[in-house]
């Protein structure tokens, strides 16, 4: 086996009441204009209110893109990316599941 080093500056946050520490958490990791990336199933729920309202409290800003797993998925990362560009994205977040984890670190 090769040397390797590697380092990853993702964090999971699992659990009841855990998206009211986001604000808090992403200033830890020096965030302060954040793009939220999210599955509607996260409107439904209203998760995605505790995130703004976590966010807003923390003074961050934000700016949300709800992931369509139906459109094709380089040109909707290439899209992102220039979002990110224009408003100076510094904090990519992503609320859902493995789609929207995978497609945050694509934009990322």
């Amino acid at each position: 086996m090769d040397n390797f080093f590697t380092q990853s500056r993702t964090a999971f946050l699992f659990g009841i009441d855990q998206e009211t520490q986001l604000g808090i958490q992403i200033k830890a990791y020096g965030g302060m204009k954040v793009l939220i990336l999210y599955q509607h199933v996260c409107v439904q729920s209203s998760l995605i209110d505790s995130v703004r309202r976590s966010l807003e409290h923390s003074s961050l800003d934000f700016y949300e893109i709800e992931v369509d797993n139906n459109l094709p998925l380089l040109d909707k990362i290439a899209k992102v990316e220039r979002i990110c560009e224009d408003r100076d994205i510094d904090f990519v977040l992503a609320i859902g599941d493995e789609n929207v984890i995978n497609f945050a670190k694509a934009v990322a």
